[in-house]
Formats: C-alpha cells, sequence, structure tokens
C-alpha cells in the first residue's frame, strides 16, 4: 500500500468519527481530506450523492496539491456520470493541470489523445494543441511520441513535409528507448525502409 492510499485510508476511518462541519473546515487547508470529501460526495458515501460538490472538493484538493485530484476530475470529465455531461474540453485542462503541477505523463498523454482523437464524437478536438502536447512529450524523450513523431515525417502527416531522414533520426531514438514499432520500422525490408537514409 503506497503512503497515498494509507492516507485516504486513514482519512476514511476518521470521517465516520469526525462531524462533517469539522471534515469541511479541515478540508480547506489538508488536500487529503479535501480529496476524501470529494470522492465521498462523487460515490454517495456517508453523504448525499452530489456531483457539483465533489467537483468542488477534488478543485479545492488539487489546488492544495493532491496528487491524483486533477487526473480524477480529467477522467470525471472525460466519462462523465449519471449526473455529470462528458466534456472532452474540460477533462483536458484538467490533464493539463495534472502534468503542469504534479509532471504526471500519463496526464500528459491522456490529453493528447482526446485533442488527437476527440472524446464521444471521435472527432479531433485540436490536432495543433494534439501535436504541441506530442512535441513536449518528445522533448521529454518518450519512446512513444518519439516514434509517433518520426510517423508524422516519414509519411507527410499533418501539413509536415515527407523527410525520411528526420524520420530515421526519430525512430532510432524511439528505438534505441525500447520502442518495438519504431523497431519494426528500422528492420523492414530496404525497399519499403527509411534505415537507406541513415
Amino acid at each position: 500500500m503506497d503512503s497515498n492510499t494509507a492516507k485516504t485510508s486513514t482519512i476514511t476511518g476518521a470521517i465516520a468519527k469526525t462531524d462533517l462541519f469539522g471534515l469541511i473546515e479541515k478540508a480547506k487547508t489538508d488536500s487529503d481530506v479535501a480529496f476524501e470529501l470529494g470522492m465521498m460526495f462523487l460515490q454517495g458515501k456517508e453523504v448525499p450523492q452530489n456531483t457539483n460538490k465533489a467537483i468542488s472538493y477534488l478543485e479545492q484538493a488539487g489546488k492544495l496539491g493532491h496528487p491524483i485530484a486533477y487526473s480524477t476530475l480529467g477522467f470525471l470529465y472525460m466519462y462523465g456520470n449519471s449526473n455529470l455531461e462528458q466534456d472532452p474540453w474540460k477533462a483536458t485542462g484538467f490533464f493539463i493541470d495534472d502534468w503542469q503541477f504534479f509532471d504526471n505523463e500519463d496526464s500528459l498523454w491522456e490529453a493528447y489523445n482526446l485533442f488527437r482523437y476527440g472524446g464521444k464524437s471521435n472527432d479531433p478536438l485540436c490536432i495543433y494543441s494534439a501535436l504541441s502536447l506530442l512535441y513536449e512529450l518528445s522533448k521529454r524523450k518518450s519512446p512513444d511520441a518519439l516514434y509517433l513523431t518520426g510517423e508524422i515525417y516519414h509519411k507527410g502527416l499533418y501539413g509536415e513535409d515527407i523527410d525520411l531522414e528526420v524520420a530515421y533520426s526519430f525512430y532510432q531514438e524511439a528505438a534505441d528507448l525500447g520502442c518495438e514499432e519504431a523497431e519494426e520500422v528500422l528492420n523492414l525490408k530496404p525497399s519499403d525502409s527509411i534505415r537507406h537514409c541513415k
């Protein structure tokens, strides 16, 4: 059990012993209590289910530094629930907040996927924003991002000219970092491959 799980378990046990008003007051300065209250209201545990209050406490938890509050909000808006419409734009905002404040690369990928592939409609929200996040992921030496950037130059996607030398360099770096897809591209037969560009 990690320390965040241990803290949450301790708080859950404390909630039964403490009145709700005291917890609400403590949530103003304690990220774990704010997060737990948000989850209680979201799930309707020990309090009536209230999505708006849940969102408010989860946002407070994020502002206070809770490590998974923003990603929780991102997923809540990405999937919605019975009281909340899906909102991929709000979801991307919370995923980006999670990345900016907590350096969570998984949230950066969630935002990229929403921008690139869209929400329920499967229409991209904003290709430019997706490419901007892909660039950030490539700077961080994410093997998958390097592979996808290589593919952009290999196939001339999103208005980029085909540049096999640039594509090769991204594929090679991705392969060196363990990306199997990049290794497969580099190992294609010479007539299909870009290996000849090195």
